[in-house]
C-alpha cells in the first residue's frame, strides 16, 4: 500500500503510510515538526493526533491499537520526525481514504493520490565519476552554464572538504552533533564557486527497543540500509518543495553558503551571498528515543553542477 501525498495540518508537515499486513491494516503517519540544525522541535502528543481510515461504502475501519497517551516519539535526521502507529481491522472493500486530525486541523488523504519517491543510489560515486542522478541536480542551470561559456567550461575548484567536523555525543540522550564545512576557490582558471554544491546522502536503520525498524520518510523514499537517500525534508518549502542540504537555490541558516565569489545561477530564498558564496557551512542533529538505537552511514560530496561530476567525498558513521 502506498504513501500518500503529504499535506499541511497545523502548519506541519503530515505523511501517512497504509500497508496491508496479513488481516491488518497498518498506518504510519510521520509529522515533520522542525528541523533538526534548527533546534527545538514541536511536541505532538498521542492527544493530538487522530486516524481514521474509511472506505465510502463501509465506513470508518475497526481501530485495534493506537499509539501510547503522552509526547509522539520523535527521531531526527535533518528534519525532526514524531510518528504514531495506528492498526485497523480488514473491511470487505479496501479503504479509500484516511481522515487524520492534527490539533483540531481535520484533512482527507485519499488513497489514490500518492507520493512519488525521487529515488536513490546503492553505488557509491567516486571523486570525478559522474554525479548520480539526483532531484535536485539544475538540469536548467547547467543548462545554461553551457550556454554562457563556451567549451571547456567553468568548473569546481575545491580548497577545503571535512565532514564531520565539530563533533559531539550526548549517549545518554541518543542524539550527535555534527557539521560539515567546504570553502572553493574562484582564483584558478576556470575556477567558479557558483558550479561547487555541497550534497548529503544517509543510509541505515532507526530501531526499537525490541530491535524493530521504525520507518523514516525522506524525500527519496524510506530511510533504506542500502540505498543512499539524499538527507532532506519533505515539502520543507512548501507542496512538492522537498529541502536538501547544499542546494544554493534553498540555503538556509545551518545549511548556508558565506563569502563572496564568482555569481552565477539563481538567486537564494536566503539572501545575500548564497548563490555566490565560496564557503559552505552546514549542521545537523541526528537523534532517537533514549530507548532506540540508530545506525546510520553519511556520504557527503562536492558536486561540480557545472561539469555534473563528484569533485570530493567524505563519508562518516553514527550509532547511537
Amino acid at each position: 500500500m502506498p504513501t500518500l501525498r503529504p499535506q499541511r495540518l497545523s502548519g506541519l508537515v503530515v505523511i501517512p503510510t497504509v500497508e496491508l499486513d496479513g488481516g491488518i491494516y497498518r498506518v504510519s503517519i510521520a509529522i515533520d515538526v522542525g528541523m533538526s540544525r534548527v533546534p527545538p522541535p514541536e511536541v505532538v502528543s498521542r492527544e493530538d493526533l487522530i486516524a481514521d481510515l474509511r472506505n465510502a461504502v463501509e465506513g470508518s475501519f475497526e481501530p485495534i491499537a493506537s499509539p501510547d497517551p503522552g509526547p509522539l516519539p520523535m527521531r531526527a535526521l535533518r528534519v525532526v520526525q514524531a510518528r504514531g502507529e495506528f492498526t485497523f481491522s480488514k473491511g470487505v472493500n479496501a479503504p479509500d481514504e484516511l481522515v487524520v486530525t492534527v490539533r483540531g486541523d481535520r484533512k482527507s488523504f485519499p488513497m489514490s493520490q500518492t507520493l512519488t519517491p525521487t529515488g536513490g543510489f546503492s553505488q557509491e560515486p567516486q571523486e570525478g565519476d559522474p554525479f548520480p542522478s539526483s532531484p535536485a541536480t539544475p538540469a536548467v542551470f547547467t543548462h545554461r552554464l553551457r550556454n554562457i561559456w563556451p567549451f571547456p567550461r567553468p568548473r569546481c575548484c575545491v580548497g577545503g572538504f571535512e565532514a564531520p567536523v565539530n563533533s559531539s555525543t550526548d549517549a545518554t540522550a541518543k542524539l550527535e552533533f555534527f557539521e560539515m564545512a567546504a570553502d572553493f576557490s574562484a582564483r584558478g582558471l576556470r575556477c567558479r564557486c557558483s558550479c561547487c554544491e555541497y550534497r548529503q546522502f544517509v543510509r541505515g536503520t532507526f530501531g526499537d527497543a525490541a530491535g524493530a525498524h521504525i520507518r523514516f520518510d525522506l524525500p527519496s523514499g524510506p530511510l533504506d540500509p542500502v540505498e543512499y537517500r539524499e538527507d532532506g525534508a519533505i515539502d520543507e518549502f512548501g507542496p512538492g518543495r522537498p529541502g536538501y542540504y547544499g542546494h544554493r537555490d534553498t540555503s538556509t541558516p545551518g545549511d548556508t553558503y558565506s563569502g563572496t565569489g564568482s555569481a552565477i545561477g539563481p538567486a537564494s530564498v536566503s539572501g545575500t551571498g548564497a548563490a555566490k558564496g565560496c564557503a559552505y557551512g552546514g549542521r545537523e542533529t541526528p537523534s532517537c528515543p533514549p530507548t532506540d538505537g540508530v545506525h546510520l552511514e553519511f556520504l557527503g560530496l562536492i558536486v561540480d553542477v557545472c561539469r555534473g561530476r563528484v569533485a570530493a567525498k567524505r563519508k562518516w558513521s553514527v550509532d547511537l
